[in-house]
């Protein structure tokens, strides 16, 4: 799989089936807003890395959660967001 094919999904409300947002993980975003009905975070895409800040849930577990190295994903339970990585939209890699 070729690093230009990778890209990060965003998901919301527990919906598994279709990406709320779709972003190539090799173009860098800086301070990208995500809401959903719960609540809102911040996403950052730079070198290949996804983070999140400034959610305002209570337990900000999220903002320690950091996709690098094409593994990981991030989830914050409380807004009920899901971001991890997919090589076309659908197909989870993060492993």
């Amino acid at each position: 799989m070729k690093g230009d094919d990778v890209c990060v999904e965003v998901y919301i409300n527990n919906n598994s089936a279709t990406p709320h947002a779709v972003y190539p993980l090799n173009v860098n975003i800086d301070k990208e807003e995500i809401k959903s009905e719960k609540g809102v975070l911040y996403l950052y895409i730079k070198n290949g890395e996804v983070w999140v800040t400034d959610a305002d849930c209570p337990d900000k577990v999220c903002e320690g959660m950091r996709i690098k190295n094409g593994r990981g994903q991030i989830v914050c339970s409380p807004h009920l967001i899901v971001i991890r990585l997919s090589s076309r939209p659908g197909e989870d890699i993060s492993g």
